[in-house]
Formats: C-alpha cells, sequence, structure tokens
C-alpha cells in the first residue's frame, strides 16, 4: 500500500503484476474488473484462503479491463492512473486503476 499511497492523484504509473490463479480474490465484470489484496486476517480458519469474512484489505478496481491469463497467473500489465483511497467498506478500502494508453 506504501506504493499507492506515494502515486495516488499523481502521474501514471507502470504497473506489471502476476497473481497466482490459487491466490486470485476478485473478477470481471461487463465494465470493469476486480482484484483484492489482503493485508490483515483475524481468526483466519488453517487451510482456508483469506476473505473478507476473516481479513481486511484493498480492492483495485480497473475500469474496461480483462486480466490477461498465462500459465496458471492473472496478469495486469499496463500504464495506470491511481486513484484515491476510497473506504473502507465492509473491511475493503477501494482503489481505482485507471488504464492510460
Amino acid at each position: 500500500m506504501d506504493f499507492v499511497r506515494q502515486h495516488e492523484s499523481g502521474g501514471p504509473v507502470l504497473l506489471d503484476l502476476k497473481i497466482p490463479d490459487s491466490q486470485f480474490y476478485g473478477g470481471e465484470e461487463t465494465e470493469f474488473s476486480f482484484f483484492v489484496v489482503f493485508d490483515d486476517c483475524e481468526n483466519l480458519p488453517s487451510g482456508q484462503q483469506p476473505s473478507q469474512t476473516y481479513c481486511t484489505g484493498t480492492e483495485f478496481n480497473l475500469s474496461h479491463w480483462k486480466f490477461t491469463r498465462e500459465d496458471g497467473f492473472r496478469r495486469v500489465k499496463g500504464t495506470f492512473q491511481i486513484g484515491p483511497e476510497i473506504g473502507p467498506h465492509q473491511g475493503l478500502i477501494s482503489v481505482s486503476l485507471d488504464p492510460r494508453t
């Protein structure tokens, strides 16, 4: 989150993120895609994946974006404008990543 806070509402940044499918918590809608990075979990049962039930974190929303899938990973690669933090709402901070061309 330090990187996000240093660059929110600043100039565009180049991102190249690979998220293993086994750790991916997110989805794709018609107008946007999103993924969640959990940062703190309380009483997470052993062997259970992090979720909003037990964890807080940040939801990243990418307008007009579809994840690239390659070799068991979801990939986000491109230049983005990082928006301000909004929330929390149900334990998650929301941050927009607006693609720039």
